[in-house]
């Protein structure tokens, strides 16, 4: 059974994008630019590396000393 493939365009915010994913029961995202070509896939190992960069600046900053690890938990599980 042939399922039809989320498509976002490049500008599409990570958010969005992860929503549609979410919604479709799917695992990847084609990329489409304003013609409707492909540019690229977004997978989650795409996601995965930049939340860990994301992760590792953030332990980094200022801002990491003040926040309760609860609320990091409750972000996670949203």
């Amino acid at each position: 059974m042939a399922r039809d493939c989320v498509k976002v365009h490049a500008t599409a915010t990570v958010k969005e994008t992860l929503g549609a994913v979410v919604a479709a029961r799917q695992d990847c995202a084609l990329v489409v630019d304003e013609n409707g070509l492909l540019e690229g896939i977004l997978t989650p190992s795409d996601l995965q590396g930049k939340v860990l960069q994301a992760t590792e600046e953030f332990v980094s900053s200022e801002e990491a000393s003040n926040v309760e690890v609860f609320k990091i938990i409750q972000v996670a599980e949203v």
